[in-house]
């Protein structure tokens, strides 16, 4: 259902037009009400309703300032203006602004208020936008996900009918990333998200690459697609790469995912993949004593930090955390043998800063205390 704001000063006509309107047949439900401006955009803030029906003249904050606020958040939410006669000026004010109609109050009638909800809810479905609010579990899903492809955990558990068999990539260029801040990849995210309610999308920062899994390759999708670099270039100047691929058949998703990166339009050559994981490598044995995020070392490597997690994984046959772990640890034992200094010197020398997780990593890998291993060793 797509969710409607209604902000009416007039309580005789919020009443009457909310008693009124069979929203249902609209898709649409009556998700908040307000009685002034300002309340009506806390209330936006809030619910992000895909319809906002409001009143021109209202007090605390009038219904030009109320739309162009809202504009600066939501670019595409439908938009009906209730206006007086002389209220003119003002509507010629908000072209700019994109309404999607009005209705005057003195000549309102049910015929067209059903030709007007009828024509929004055909223009949310041009552009793409799902009524359904992402529910709790799709954004559970959403952090196990990206934890997965992170090498921090394990597939996500889908039900049958979930599980994802189409993958959407967008991502910026590599000479628009300086080209915009944190509110323009914000901005992207949520475009992206309204468009692709039914799927899990995902966002890794640092290189600003935008994951959407679908369940299937959903109905206008094309056309959704299009929307989102129509709109990212109208607002922001600036291009979005794209790349899709479907799912095989009985294939893991890690797999599917470092099978869609090689394939990309705008990453590597698939020749250099060996020599960005052996860089890599050769990375983290010379640095391990520093923090090295899996980020930074992606970023040394060359690919971006989901990509590389993957990747080495697949390639290495473990996930980076606990190759770093096993190049530290090795790093201590060898220093146990030929050093006298203490144990949490050594420990975080060799980037074991925590000296509770140190002992903890190192009586589970070693079967004993670093202190009963150095005694029995030395």
């Amino acid at each position: 259902m797509y969710k409607v704001l209604f902000a009416e000063d007039e309580l005789l006509v919020r009443i009457g037009l909310q008693n009124a309107i069979s929203w249902s047949d609209y898709s649409m439900e009556l998700a908040g009400q307000a009685d002034d401006g300002g309340e009506a955009f806390e209330l936006f803030k809030k619910i992000k309703p895909d319809v906002v029906i409001t009143d021109i003249r209202m007090d605390v904050m009038d219904g030009y300032t109320l739309i162009r606020n809202i504009r600066e958040i939501d670019k595409e939410c439908a938009i009906i203006v209730i206006s007086c006669i002389d209220d003119f000026e003002l509507i010629r004010k908000l072209v700019p602004l994109k309404i999607n109609g009005y209705v005057l109050k003195a000549t309102i009638n049910m015929e067209e208020i059903d030709k007007l909800l009828r024509e929004t809810k055909e223009y949310l479905i041009g552009i793409g936008r799902s009524g359904d609010d992402k529910p709790e579990k799709g954004k559970f899903l959403e952090k196990g996900l990206k934890k997965y492809l992170m090498g921090e955990g394990s597939e996500p558990i889908w039900n049958e009918n979930e599980k994802m068999k189409f993958l959407c990539k967008f991502s910026l260029k590599e000479e628009d990333r300086e080209k915009i801040n944190n509110e323009a990849v914000k901005f992207i995210y949520e475009l992206i998200t309204h468009q692709f309610k039914e799927g899990v999308t995902i966002l890794f920062e640092k290189f600003v690459n935008f994951y959407t899994f679908l369940p299937n390759d959903n109905e206008n999708l094309e056309k959704r697609t299009g929307r989102v670099n129509e709109l990212v270039e109208s607002f922001l100047g600036i291009k979005l790469g794209y790349t899709h691929s479907v799912r095989q058949n009985k294939e893991k998703l890690a797999d599917w995912f470092i099978r869609h990166e090689r394939a990309g339009e705008d990453v590597n050559n698939s020749s250099n993949w060996d020599n960005s994981i052996k860089t890599a490598i050769a990375y983290i044995n010379e640095n391990h004593g520093e923090q090295l995020s899996l980020s930074r070392v992606a970023n040394v490597a060359g690919i971006s930090p989901a990509y590389f997690s993957a990747l080495f994984k697949k390639e290495i046959g473990k996930n980076y955390v606990e190759y770093l772990n096993e190049v530290r640890l090795k790093a201590v034992l060898k220093e146990f043998n030929v050093s006298d200094a203490k144990i949490s010197f050594i420990a975080e020398k060799h980037g074991f800063p925590n000296q509770e997780y140190f002992s903890r990593y190192f009586k589970k890998v070693m079967g004993v205390s670093p202190a009963k291993w150095r005694r029995k060793n030395s």
